[in-house]
């Protein structure tokens, strides 16, 4: 039997996939031929997400931690020991000493009931900010009044697109044809990244890594000394250009090459594509925005945008992400239940749990791997043995689950009714239940329900998946969108799309773009405030192309395991006299781990590459190499600011 359902792994795509059931297991994925975004082909993820429903690994039974070791228990016993654990601080009154710790795991829409079943007890401690784009995000929100998104489809009336970080070929595979398309109508393209990227670009210019927004700032210096930026756009539309001209003022050519490391020849080839091209496109990558001066990086790009007039145009304008979807999804997770919250910031997470007053008591993980995935792992690993219970749910005995007392097993795509938006394209699919649990687990629905059901939170309201769906899609009635027609259609764009201020109306105070008016932190110079002699490369954790972060590395089909590749330029593997898949030491001043060598000329020399998301604590994951600390805005966490040395190992 055939079934149409959509991948909920949190990346750009968000394919629509077909499957067949034999024998009642899911196989033979297939891109869905119809949907104008997946255009019937998949990136290699997916399949992985078949191999973890069906791994021998997946755990299907609750663990309990005793002395050290995890036995099996029954679910009956998992509920009474839940219940006892929070059901006491419920009645006490201390739900703020729970720490709920989520992020976007997977995108389907029912993994939010763990958000309304922490609400229903009164509200608890929270994470604020953001593990992947949070210093962006709040400077969308700063300039525009809210992130902004124009279409693939509308890439092929760019004059120009330029990939600022970006790297789809690795990320973003749905994207290419789009840019191939966009190419033979006669788009440039350029890709503006220290790495070199498996696209077809025009033009590729390496910079060091936290340098773009003084390379914005820069091409924005030229084009207004010369007059080349638009004016009568400037006069109507944007707010603050006094004051930002005077910010490019101290921002020379010969800052710009020296701090970047481009050639002059790039910098005037980019000052002239912005003088002379127009529309033009920046798609943005997240990796930009993961330094400390993240957050004004990315608004001096908005800013060179808006001055040359590259906003609410065909063809032209920051792609970033949307906000269309969110403001209709909000009642299922019952914010209005919160009497009481804390937050603590991503960025500085394990410091804000060792800190916390009243103390934590309870850590309950979904969605999420934070002893994998938030900076500072060892520092992380001391918060975490810091508190007395921890829970998490999850398919395996990750990092975090391991140094958890209690784990729960999660629910797979295939198991359970559900719907999925992104933020990156604008469809909202349904997501049929293909085949049952295994071992008659309940899945993550029936679990909420009943958890809920067991410490007496009336408020909760247990529903099925289904009933669930028909509450969230409730708000979209008005837009004519409603269980049935989702059903039937499959995937629906969103009818107010795209998001891309066209109108001129913009969501600021002022209803105009408002420009960054003061000196952001580190724009004037990289972040190099480590002892570069000690640590003379810039370490960049990028996302590998087969694996979602630290999802699939235990799989069997994993190229590599849990030992991370560590790329690294010929001219650096020579100076240190390495070769491919030489075992090396990889030091920061927060941590050391080892890796297997990949020589490579995507590398700058003065970088170090290591693909993060592999699995281990005490050697494999990337995190404990990175360092707890607060970006300019956002609280995005700015994993890039680290400098590393290597070594080989004895």
């Amino acid at each position: 039997m055939k079934f149409t359902t959509t991948c909920t792994l949190n990346c750009y795509d968000s394919c629509r996939v077909e499957v067949t059931v034999e024998d009642g297991r899911v196989v033979k994925p297939l891109g869905d031929k119809n949907h104008p975004l997946t255009r019937g082909f998949l990136c290699p993820k997916f399949k992985k997400v078949i191999e973890r429903t069906y791994s021998p690994d997946r755990l299907t039974q609750p663990l309990l931690k005793e002395k050290g070791s995890f036995r099996k228990i029954s679910w009956e016993k998992a509920f009474v020991l839940l219940t006892e654990k929070i059901g006491e601080l419920y009645a006490k009154g201390e739900t703020l000493s729970i720490l709920h710790l989520y992020d976007h795991g997977s995108g389907g829409y029912l993994k939010r009931l763990d958000e309304r079943f922490f609400n229903c007890l009164g509200g608890v401690t929270h994470p604020s900010g953001s593990l992947c784009w949070g210093s962006g995000y709040e400077a969308m929100q700063r300039d525009f009044g809210a992130p902004t998104l124009g279409e693939y489809h509308d890439l092929i009336n760019s004059k120009a697109i330029i990939l600022w970080g970006r790297d789809p070929g690795t990320t973003n595979l749905h994207l290419l044809p789009f840019l191939k398309e966009a190419k033979e109508a006669g788009a440039e393209i350029v890709a503006i990244n220290p790495l070199k990227i498996k696209v077809a670009s025009g033009r590729h210019i390496s910079l060091k890594p936290g340098t773009d927004g003084l390379l914005a700032l820069g091409i924005a210096r030229l084009l207004i000394s010369e007059g080349l930026y638009d004016k009568d756009f400037v006069k109507e539309k944007v707010k603050n250009f006094a004051e930002f001209s005077k910010l490019t003022e101290e921002v020379t050519v010969e800052k710009v090459l020296k701090e970047t490391g481009i050639s002059e020849d790039d910098l005037a080839y980019l000052a002239k594509l912005f003088a002379f091209k127009k529309p033009i496109a920046v798609l943005y990558g997240y990796g930009l925005q993961r330094y400390q001066n993240g957050g004004s990086t990315v608004r001096a790009i908005n800013a060179l945008l808006a001055i040359t007039g590259n906003v609410g145009v065909k063809g032209g304008g920051p792609h970033y992400a949307h906000p269309l979807w969110k403001p209709y999804f909000g009642s299922i997770v019952k914010a209005e239940e919160k009497v009481r919250e804390r937050y603590f910031p991503w960025p500085v997470m394990a410091n804000s749990i060792l800190a916390a007053e009243p103390p934590i008591k309870l850590i309950f993980v979904t969605r999420s791997n934070p002893l994998n995935q938030a900076p500072d792992t060892k520092r992380m690993q001391e918060a975490f043995y810091n508190v007395p219970f921890k829970v998490t749910v999850d398919f395996f005995l990750t990092d975090t689950a391991y140094a958890s007392d209690l784990i729960i097993p999660a629910t797979s795509v295939f198991e359970e009714e559900d719907i999925v938006y992104s933020s990156w394209h604008y469809y909202l699919s349904y997501l049929p239940k293909i085949v049952e649990t295994p071992n008659d687990m309940p899945t993550e629905v029936e679990f909420w329900n009943e958890l809920a059901k067991k410490i007496g939170l009336k408020n909760f309201e247990p529903k099925t998946a289904r009933e669930f769906i028909i509450e969230a899609l409730e708000p979209l009635k008005p837009l004519g969108i409603t269980f049935e027609v989702l059903r039937e259609k499959g995937y629906i764009r969103h009818p107010l799309a795209p998001f891309t201020f066209s109108d001129g109306k913009f969501l600021t105070p002022t209803g105009k773009i408002e420009l960054m008016a003061e000196k952001g932190p580190g724009l004037y110079q990289a972040y190099d405030s480590l002892t570069a002699k000690k640590f003379p490369y810039r370490l960049l954790t990028v996302h590998p192309k087969d694996y979602l972060h630290s999802q699939f590395h235990n799989l069997e089909s994993a190229e590599w395991g849990t030992k991370p590749r560590v790329i690294i330029h010929p001219s650096t593997a020579a100076r240190h006299n390495l070769d491919n898949l030489a075992a090396v030491w990889v030091k920061t001043v927060t941590g050391e781990i080892t890796g297997l060598v990949k020589v490579s000329d995507r590398v700058r020399p003065d970088t170090v590459v290591i693909e993060e998301g592999s699995w281990g604590i005490d050697g494999g994951g990337v995190n404990v190499l990175t360092c707890q600390v607060r970006p300019d805005m956002g609280d995005g966490v700015p994993f890039f600011d680290v400098l590393c040395s290597i070594e080989a190992v004895e």
